[in-house]
């Protein structure tokens, strides 16, 4: 495009054009040096998300006894399945980190590498979690490869004492909250099918001819 403007050009042209190519230069060079330090706060800020996320996963059993966790149970067992979403959704940002810093426009980047944004994600991760030990609690979703929350519960009310598959189902409840924090789209389709379950089953039931009075 440049050649095409500089052929035939007056030197006032030329000298028009010489000046747009240096001004494009130096923008060019200028989105460059921007893109590289947004994407090395992505990179920073990220690792220091998935660094927190790990220091909170871990944090009650180096600063609470066991006693008062085995005292609080539940409260645990619910702490330890958000903790692991946000666990999860941290580990999926800084794995994808790469590839979405490549793909990214300057724009794009300027607003990634803020730290709210960053922390959306890893908070909407917490909450999948969050969503997914309520649906085990509540039974609705059950399965071989699913946890027992009920087990797990007494498992951590009774010290940790192995037994009555306490450390597999607290292991399976820990695994399946990671995934929906790893995932964006496990909860919302387990949301999905939930709610054609329950209509389906709803329109079942009125069709169903009712009982005499």
């Amino acid at each position: 495009a440049y050649e095409a403007l500089l052929e035939g050009a007056s030197p006032e042209g030329r000298s028009a054009c010489l000046g747009r190519i240096v001004n494009d230069l130096q923008w060019r060079y200028e989105q460059r040096n921007l893109k590289r330090l947004y994407g090395r706060s992505v990179a920073i800020k990220t690792s220091l998300i998935f660094l927190a996320a790990f220091i909170v996963f871990f944090l009650p059993r180096n600063l609470v006894d066991a006693q008062t966790i085995a005292a609080h149970a539940r409260h645990m067992v619910l702490y330890t399945a958000i903790s692991a979403g946000f666990v999860g959704a941290s580990f999926s940002m800084l794995i994808g980190l790469r590839q979405r810093l490549a793909a990214s426009t300057l724009e794009e980047l300027r607003s990634t590498q803020r730290l709210a944004f960053l922390l959306a994600r890893a908070f909407i991760g917490a909450g999948a979690a969050l969503i997914l030990y309520y649906l085990l609690e509540s039974q609705v979703l059950e399965g071989k490869i699913l946890p027992d929350v009920e087990r797990v519960v007494a498992f951590i009310g009774g010290g940790g004492e192995a037994g009555g598959g306490g450390v597999a189902n607290a292991a399976l409840l820990i695994l399946w909250c990671f995934i929906s924090g790893f995932s964006e789209q496990f909860v919302p389709s387990l949301l999905t099918r939930t709610e054609a379950q329950i209509d389906s089953a709803g329109k079942a039931g009125e069709g169903a001819p009712r009982p005499p009075a």
